[in-house]
């Protein structure tokens, strides 16, 4: 059967995330005396790697080869700059819980030249992320025992499959860590009312209080613009819940299907700037 539909939407989440990393990893290689770069990448919901574009049916690949591809341009970019060559230590991870897209991926990723490297610095997890989080992290932490610098991006389906708890454990445990997360952000206004529902799936997602109270039929009824309040309730506390010191949010606009918000949160300054400039380019 022929690869899902991606949206174009997603391709200029790509994008942005492409961009973000090759940036990223030349300003991690500044120093010219340094040896190596050590660095774990996460992509916590992987997909089958291979879409096809929904105007033009074109091949578009997934965020694993994105991952891929942007290390072996930064590479390339880092390699004219310096005199002493640089180990590039990268591991990278790739959780996906659907086992057909699974087992699609790793055919992807052999297709592609890479069929050698699974199982050495590709880790393809065919399970949900929450699952496998706690095993990543200690990878990770083996590895960097420092400062855990690794990239997780959590693209998730909707917007409760990553609880704030997980994405609070990650920049707890691993100081240097960051976090990409996606937020379906219309998505769950249009579904939200003051059923027992949505509160226990705010309680799921870890933002009980977020709405400060006030009931939904009351925010419809007395803000001028309910959505854009109900929004701005939301960002707060999804970042106050996640823990991160620095946030950068980017609003994706979809055809039809509403907004959602990728964010890129962290504990330094460094990654934030980089995901700053990036945001002006966009």
């Amino acid at each position: 059967s022929p690869p899902p539909i991606i949206k174009s939407h997603s391709i200029t989440k790509h994008n942005v995330l492409r961009a973000y990393l090759v940036d990223y990893i030349q300003t991690l290689a500044i120093s010219p005396h340094q040896d190596e770069l050590r660095l774990t990448l996460v992509d916590g919901f992987a997909g089958g790697g291979l879409y096809r574009h929904e105007a033009t049916r074109e091949t578009v690949l997934g965020s694993p080869f994105m991952f891929l591809e942007a290390v072996k341009e930064a590479e390339a970019l880092i390699s004219v700059k310096r005199q002493k060559p640089l180990q590039m230590k990268i591991d990278y991870f790739f959780v996906e819980a659907d086992p057909g897209a699974c087992n699609f991926l790793e055919k992807c990723l052999k297709e592609r030249g890479f069929g050698e490297r699974i199982g050495t610095d590709i880790k393809i997890l065919n399970s949900r992320f929450e699952n496998e989080a706690d095993q990543v992290k200690a990878f990770i932490r083996t590895k960097n025992p420092r400062s855990g610098r690794s990239i997780f991006l959590l693209d998730q389906y909707g917007y409760k499959d990553v609880p704030t708890s997980l994405v609070r454990s990650i920049l707890t445990d691993l100081p240097a860590a960051e976090v990409i997360l996606t937020f379906n952000v219309d998505s769950f206004i249009n579904f939200a009312s003051d059923s027992p529902v949505t509160a226990s799936l705010l309680q799921q997602i870890g933002i009980p209080d977020v709405l400060r109270g006030r009931s939904i039929e009351d925010i419809k009824k007395n803000e001028k613009d309910f959505r854009l309040y109900i929004q701005s309730c939301l960002y707060r506390g999804l970042v106050e819940a996640c823990g991160a010191r620095f946030f950068t949010p980017f609003f994706i606009r979809t055809e039809g299907h509403g907004d959602y918000w990728l964010v890129h949160l962290s504990q330094h300054p460094r990654a934030r700037d980089v995901m700053t400039r990036v945001h002006l380019a966009y």
